[in-house]
C-alpha cells in the first residue's frame, strides 16, 4: 500500500453521502495531523498544514470530496493517479500555489519533478 492509499482510505470515512462533507473540530486536527505527516517531508510542516487549511476549506465549502485532499497528497508524493483520482482547476492552483511559495525549501529534484508534472497536465502556463 502507498502511503498515500492510508491517507485516502482514512479520508473516504468522511466522503459526503449527499450535498457536501463537514468536519467536526477534533476530525479536522486528525485529519490534519495526518496530512501533514504524510506531505512535510516533500513541503515542509508550515506548507503542509497551510495547504491542508486552505484546500480543505475550499474543498468543504463547494460541497466536495475530502478525497481531493487525499489526490492532493498522491500529487505531491509522487503517486498520483489520472485514471482514479480527480483534483478540480482550483485544487491545481492551490497546488501551484504552494510549489511556488515551498520552492526555497522543497529538495530541488523533487520540485523539478513535480513541476514537470504539473507541465504535462497543462496546469502551468
Amino acid at each position: 500500500m502507498r502511503p498515500a492509499d492510508h491517507f485516502l482510505s482514512l479520508l473516504s470515512r468522511y466522503s459526503p453521502e449527499e450535498g457536501g462533507f463537514s468536519l467536526t473540530s477534533s476530525q479536522c486536527d486528525y485529519l490534519k495531523r495526518e496530512f501533514s505527516s504524510l506531505v512535510s517531508p516533500v513541503l515542509g510542516r508550515r506548507y503542509a498544514e497551510e495547504f491542508f487549511e486552505r484546500s480543505g476549506e475550499r474543498i468543504e465549502q463547494d460541497g466536495g470530496s475530502p478525497l481531493r485532499l487525499g489526490a492532493a497528497a498522491a500529487f505531491f508524493l509522487q503517486e498520483f493517479d489520472d485514471r482514479h483520482m480527480e483534483l478540480k482547476e482550483e485544487d491545481w492552483e492551490d497546488i501551484r500555489e504552494t510549489l511556488n511559495e515551498a520552492s526555497g525549501e522543497i529538495d530541488l529534484e523533487i520540485l523539478t519533478k513535480l513541476m514537470a508534472a504539473l507541465l504535462e497536465r497543462g496546469k502551468i502556463i
